[in-house]
Order: structure tokens, then sequence, then C-alpha cells
């Protein structure tokens, strides 16, 4: 547990028994967070322009995001204290050079991005990751902000629900089930200006 504000040049913390910041947490100078542990718990903002990542501790468990069911699992509310201004906010992956996710889960919260997002249960390599995106995905950054979710080779991306941005890219690296019960819709919107 961080009580006191952390502010560094990049942050890189895994732990097994969780991470903890009662209070801001700041990357400066454009560097990175890296975050492995089976429970993140944020208290205060976030904040930084590099990319801020979450995972497990080991790199092969469920990730839970906005109320989806993981070993790890990131709430509405604690992303909220993500303050825009991130090159990606990235769920999963190779932070700290492990193999794979088993799912994530992306759950029915309704949190909307400001930054480019990634679900990233496909590492690269990795065979295995899976992503669950049962409910919405939406984002309002801009055409700067990219939705990306990655799955193993041999597993799926099961879109069954809609990807919405304000202009950005949607991409989708892997195998796409989409639900025979739901229809999925993808939409990228560039506003009037």
């Amino acid at each position: 547990t961080f009580d006191a504000a952390v502010s560094a040049g990049g942050v890189s913390v895994r732990n097994t028994t969780g991470v903890s910041f009662a209070s801001t947490l700041t990357a400066t100078g454009g560097k990175n967070i890296e975050l492995g542990s089976d429970s993140i718990d944020f208290a205060a903002n976030v904040i930084g322009t590099g990319f801020v990542a979450m995972t497990d501790f080991d790199g092969d468990a469920d990730i839970g995001v906005d109320g989806g069911l993981g070993t790890l699992e990131i709430s509405n509310s604690e992303l909220g204290f993500l303050q825009e201004g991130f090159s990606e906010i990235i769920f999963g992956g190779p932070t700290f050079g492990d193999a794979g996710i088993a799912t994530i889960n992306i759950g029915p919260g309704g949190y909307t991005y400001t930054d480019g997002v990634h679900f990233n249960a496909g590492t690269p390599g990795a065979t295995t990751g899976h992503v669950n995106a049962a409910n919405n995905v939406n984002s309002t950054g801009g055409a700067t902000s990219t939705v990306t979710m990655s799955a193993g080779a041999t597993s799926s991306i099961d879109l069954s629900a809609n990807i919405t941005t304000a202009g950005g890219a949607v991409q989708l690296n892997g195998n796409v089930d989409r639900s025979e019960e739901h229809t999925s819709e993808l939409q990228s919107r560039i506003g009037s200006r």
C-alpha cells in the first residue's frame, strides 16, 4: 500500500498480495505506469501521458474490467480515477514478460474511455487468451483514441455488444466470434467541428 502521493519518471510495481494507492499516482516525463497484482486499487487520481497497464500477478488469470468478473477486478469507480491524457490504457498483456491472460471480461459498468484502450489477452506468441466483450465499450477520446481487443491464436474475441468511438479506430486482433443471439455494432463517429 502506498499511503502518500507517488510521483516518478515511471512506475512499475508487481506484488502478489495487492497494489493499493491511497493518494495520487503520477508518471512524469511521458513515462509509463505498469502494475501487476491480483488486486489493484486506486483511491485518488492516476495521471500520466505514457501508457498505464494493469495485469494480474502471474499473467495467467482472468481480468474483470468495469464490473466484469475476474481474479483481478478493475471497477468502474477505479477506472474513474484514470485522468485523461494517457497514450493508452492496457488491460492484460506482457507487462512483466508473462505469456498470456486467461480471459478479459468486460462488464456492464458503462465506463466511457477518453484515451485509447487495449483489452490485451493475446500477447505476442500466446495461443490462449480470450476477450469476452459481452458489454458495450465506448470511447469519446477522438480520432487518436483506438479501441483494441487482442485474443490468443487459438482463442477468440466473443463480441456480443457494441464498440463505439468518436472517430477513433476499432482494431480486433484474433478470431472474432459474434453471438447469434445478439447483434453487435462497430461505430466510429466523427463529430461536427
